[in-house]
């Protein structure tokens, strides 16, 4: 630097030689001003340069504002800014802030000092001499320093550290807990080590590796490229593979504020061999529910018959003709089974053929039967023949039921059709009726004969 200040006061005086004229000026201030020398042209209104000796220290100054000073200790301090050229086509004569002059090397075309700082011209592929680019070169290697301690280093070889001065790789990043490290050796394998548990462990928390195992994207030049976890060769966007002695879970998604609750993908099984999809939605900050099933749409699309939420048990060309559907599971219990064709059991698996068994009790606030098979008014037609009290009585002594309801027997093993029950005790209501009616038109003739022989006995 001392040699710029000087290389460049002696250029600024030998052109100003032939037009301009030199004053030694006596100190204005002799306490501090050891000497001044005013560089002016002869014109005395034409802008002068000063040079003086300030408190030891060599200033050069224009209209009172000083732009450089150099003091006893070598110190530069320029106080605007430094124009440096762009790099030469010639040797040695590049410009720059270098520590060995006369230490070029050629790139582009142009001559870069192996200890400097400075621009050059770029080219690429295109068109050559596109614009100027900086540089900082160091024949064996470059440093980056903060707070007394090496924090970046590029070696002679070209490999780059962060935390470390010995980089072993083309990037080295080292660290006391979380480090990253990207490695290519002879094999063309790729290996990321992150996050240490701590200053003392052997091996990292991460460790990848591109030894077939992690696939990301291969067709990366516009075809539609597969992620493989595991596998080398993945059949669809993603897919994660397992492999023999490994673990059977397979993707496990977590909040770092809720370590304990968690959505799982896993093999149910645990068994070789044998794979059987698991979705587990794990719960336990609180207890509300561990896992929501939801489907949501616009406002617009609020309409049709299609249903928002859909499950489909199938076979890969048309329904399921045997297996049941579904099956509410509560641990090994199964709580509730749909079957095969659409029926429903709660408490059991054999429906029995009914599109709805229970096994249990139910209660409802309402229950709607709608039969098929006519309601039994007919009862009150004329042409209907109500049996005799004396028929009913024979049945009730020989079967031990009423006419046309089941026995005892029979409701114990088959049950009962509620709509079809309703309507046989509404048939023996309405007989009960017509039992009453015809009782009730014998007892008022009673009363009226009654009533005669009273009249005689008077």
């Amino acid at each position: 630097m001392k040699k710029i200040v000087f290389l460049f006061t002696s250029l600024l005086l030998m052109s100003l030689s032939s037009i301009a004229q030199a004053i030694v000026a006596n100190p204005q201030d002799t306490n501090l001003e050891g000497g001044e020398l005013v560089l002016k042209n002869s014109n005395s209104t034409y802008n002068q340069w000063n040079i003086d000796n300030y408190a030891g220290n060599l200033r050069m100054f224009h209209s009172n504002k000083v732009f450089l000073s150099l003091n006893p200790e070598g110190v530069v301090n320029f106080t605007n800014k430094i124009l440096i050229q762009s790099a030469s086509t010639i040797d040695n004569t590049s410009p720059g802030i270098m520590l060995v002059p006369n230490d070029d090397f050629l790139y582009d075309g142009e001559y870069i000092n192996h200890y400097g700082f400075g621009f050059h011209k770029y080219k690429d592929n295109f068109a050559p001499l596109l614009g100027a680019n900086s540089y900082v070169s160091g024949y064996w290697g470059i440093d980056l320093f903060t707070a007394g301690k090496n924090r970046f280093r590029i070696n002679h070889n070209g490999n780059v550290g962060i935390g470390t001065s010995s980089p072993d790789s083309k990037l080295r990043i080292q660290g006391t807990h979380s480090l990253a490290r990207f490695k290519t050796d002879t094999d063309g394998r790729f290996e990321i080590q992150a996050t240490r548990s701590n200053s003392n462990a052997l091996n990292t928390d991460l460790v990848l590796s591109s030894q077939q195992h992690i696939i990301l994207d291969p067709n990366a030049y516009g075809t539609q490229g597969n992620v493989g976890l595991g596998t080398t060769n993945p059949t669809s966007r993603l897919v994660v593979q397992s492999n023999s002695g490994q673990t059977e879970s397979l993707a496990q998604f977590k909040v770092s504020d809720a370590p304990s609750d968690y959505l799982q993908i896993a093999n149910t099984t645990g068994a070789p061999n044998q794979f059987i999809s698991l979705i587990k939605g794990h719960h336990e900050s609180d207890n509300r529910s561990s896992v929501y099933f939801m489907g949501s749409t616009s406002d617009a699309n609020d309409n049709g018959g299609h249903a928002l939420v859909a499950f489909d048990a199938r076979r890969p060309n048309g329904p399921i003709q045997t297996r049941p559907l579904f099956t509410w599971t509560s641990y090994t219990t199964k709580m509730m089974t749909m079957t095969a064709n659409g029926n429903l059991g709660i408490g059991t698996t054999d429906t029995k053929g009914y599109k709805l068994a229970v096994a249990g009790k139910v209660v409802a606030e309402e229950v709607k039967v709608a039969l098929r098979a006519s309601w039994p008014d007919y009862v009150f037609e004329d042409i209907y023949k109500l049996p005799s009290l004396k028929e009913v009585e024979n049945h009730i002594k020989e079967k031990g039921h009423l006419p046309s309801i089941p026995s005892s027997t029979e409701v114990e093993k088959d049950g009962i059709q509620l709509g079809e029950m309703n309507a046989k005790l509404l048939l023996k209501i309405e007989e009960l009726t017509l039992y009453m009616i015809e009782q009730n038109k014998k007892t008022e003739q009673l009363q009226k004969e009654v009533e005669i022989l009273k009249k005689k006995i008077k």
